[in-house]
């Protein structure tokens, strides 16, 4: 019996194949149902795996962003049973993964903090309370794509330091109509914008970028976190690269809010690989 775990954001899935003489990892492009077809997802399944592997399957748990809605859920379950064709299929949204992985069975508060935003209040078995993201262009508060808006805004109306602009002109394309192409255009603007938050954490001794962090998780604090009814009663687990590379100023900013930090990782898959298949951690 072999167990399929992934764990899919809008830029990266990360896969664990699981039987009882081996665990395989790999990633693949990002499979969000928000932006990519059936058929895109598909393929980009397809191109994970041999014959062989799909064959021996016999369950699949996945994880991802953009899972929000039975509509979402079920574009993603039949791409992966069009390839699993013997597999209990299980798809649920990334929050409930954030859960999983950062709590375990024991209730908490649980956040991603990657290329996008989302919280929750959890029971141990289900989600009590989850105040809408409302993605990219409406919220996403603190995110790597919520980073990326910001810098790119104060980029071409000239309130990027002069050797900050040097820095990004070097390393990024950034002719204004091109950008606006990527953005309005793109198959993944959330992506595109959120690959702009690298800048920013690299280059947070800058205090331009540090204080972009910082607002950034000021506004996820006010418009996420303190929405909840006791909110500080909760230690404050957190997953997602955002909130991994800058977790001294998360931490410094939820002072600010009476919050307490517990758990920051960069990618639940290896909890999440335990959580389904827990005689690993023997």
């Amino acid at each position: 019996m072999a167990i399929l775990v992934a764990d899919s954001g809008s830029t990266k899935c990360s896969w664990r194949l699981v039987d009882n003489e081996s665990v395989k990892s790999f990633s693949s492009l990002g499979i969000n149902p928000v932006f990519r077809s059936e058929s895109q997802c598909i393929e980009i399944i397809e191109a994970c795996f041999f014959e062989e592997d799909c064959d021996k399957v016999q369950e699949v748990y996945f994880y991802g962003a953009g899972c929000s809605n039975d509509e979402r859920k079920s574009k993603i379950a039949k791409a992966l049973r069009h390839i699993f064709k013997s597999a209990r299929i299980a798809v649920d949204h990334d929050i409930l993964a954030s859960c999983r992985a950062l709590c375990g069975k024991e209730p908490g508060m649980a956040a991603i903090l990657g290329t996008g935003t989302n919280t929750c209040t959890f029971d141990g078995a289900n989600i009590l309370h989850n105040v809408p993201a409302m993605g990219y262009i409406l919220g996403d508060e603190g995110s790597g794509s919520y980073l990326g808006k910001r810098l790119l805004t104060d980029y071409f109306r000239g309130l990027v330091p002069e050797e900050l602009r040097i820095k990004l002109a070097k390393e990024f394309n950034l002719d204004k109509d091109l950008v606006i192409e990527r953005v309005y255009s793109d198959d993944a603007p959330n992506r595109y914008l959120a690959s702009f938050s690298l800048f920013v954490s690299s280059n947070k001794e800058h205090p331009y970028c540090l204080n972009l962090i910082k607002s950034g998780f000021e506004d996820f604090f006010k418009y996420h976190v303190s929405r909840y009814k006791d909110y500080t009663s909760y230690e404050l687990n957190v997953l997602g690269s955002v909130a991994f590379y800058n977790r001294d100023v998360l931490e410094s900013v939820a002072k600010n809010f009476n919050v307490r930090i517990g758990k920051v990782i960069q990618e639940p898959i290896a909890s999440l690989t335990l959580y389904h298949a827990p005689h690993l951690d023997s």
